[in-house]
């Protein structure tokens, strides 16, 4: 599978996280998400929606299911969804 940036819908006990993007000045500045981020050359995308979860929110993941590719609005990222369940004892 190919992506540009990869992303992960944690669930943990009929609960989600999201988080608020920093005001980067950013098309998405301060918009609601899902924990993620671009993917690095050497990297799957699986390993890019881990990598990036640990780095913004300090939880380590474990990928479940492969939810499938989005693109953003401008149609110009390819961004791969996956669901995950954490591995560290809370979330």
């Amino acid at each position: 599978m190919e992506c540009d940036a990869a992303v992960a819908l944690i669930i943990d006990n009929d609960n989600f996280l999201l988080i608020k993007r920093a005001d980067l000045g950013d098309p998405w500045s301060g918009q609601m998400a899902l924990p993620g981020g671009h993917r690095e050359k050497s990297e799957t995308c699986c390993d890019t929606a881990v990598r990036e979860t640990y780095e913004e929110v300090g939880i380590k993941i474990r990928i479940t299911k492969y939810l499938g590719n989005y693109f953003t609005l401008n149609k110009t990222l390819s961004v791969a969804a996956f669901l995950a369940e954490c591995v560290t004892k809370k979330c």
